[in-house]
């Protein structure tokens, strides 16, 4: 898959401190990821699957970021965002939340609706495993780290490999979805069905930009809105 990299404003810089005290706006597009149906018996789910891996399209997403803080979201647009092709993917690429980081912190915060209410999960940092591989990656060279992430609902638990490439020309480790804390700006990360790209890098040394902590919600670990939601579906 090719990552075509535009540069609307970049300032170059030596790979030091210096970089971790710039601000800016990173911008990614979110891909669906076609789901095999060769060793699926049944024809109805077959079919199904077979019409998500034809309907789905490109998502938005806008990683803004300081010095100490960062929010990750979709970007929404009115223009495309009640296709149907569009929510579609939205939602295989669980891209409705807003994912709040900051760098001081062992946690990041997830701000979604669920249920009729507005959610903030906490959640603790993921532990990544960096890995020797390298590859070129538009005109960045990517070195690949990898971690896991886990799903408990109705119908179990599992346990789901990340595969991140990241660059340490650029030292800064705010990350996709609250996927921090590696040293060095994600060019590519692949989560579960979704493939997330960087297209866009803008920095801006002028002026810090401003990141707003989500606080209107009910304050809640993972494991409790998991279990809120095994209570929902248990009584539907």
């Amino acid at each position: 898959m090719k990552l075509y990299i535009i540069v609307f404003l970049i300032i170059f810089f030596n790979v030091t401190c210096e970089s971790q005290n710039q601000s800016g706006v990173l911008r990614y597009k979110g891909i669906v990821l076609a789901t095999k149906t060769d060793t699926i018996k049944n024809q109805r789910l077959k079919e199904t699957i077979a019409l998500f891996n034809t309907n789905t399209q490109e998502v938005l997403y806008e990683l803004r970021f300081n010095h100490d803080e960062s929010i990750f979201s979709a970007i929404e647009n009115v223009d495309i965002d009640q296709s149907h092709e569009y929510l579609i993917s939205k939602i295989l690429q669980d891209g409705s939340g807003i994912y709040y980081s900051n760098i001081h912190e062992k946690y990041f915060l997830i701000k979604k609706e669920n249920y009729g209410e507005i959610f903030i999960i906490k959640q603790p940092n993921y532990v990544w495993e960096l890995n020797s591989e390298s590859k070129k990656i538009g005109d960045f060279t990517c070195q690949k780290a990898t971690t896991f992430y886990e799903v408990n609902n109705s119908i179990g638990s599992f346990k789901h490999k990340v595969t991140a490439w990241y660059t340490a020309q650029i030292p800064i480790s705010f990350g996709v979805k609250g996927f921090n804390g590696l040293p060095g700006v994600i060019v590519q990360i692949d989560i579960h069905n979704a493939v997330f790209l960087l297209t866009e890098i803008n920095f801006n040394s002028k002026q810090t930009i401003l990141i707003n902590k989500p606080i209107k919600g009910i304050n809640i670990t993972k494991k409790e809105f998991e279990k809120i939601g095994l209570e929902k579906r248990f009584k539907n």
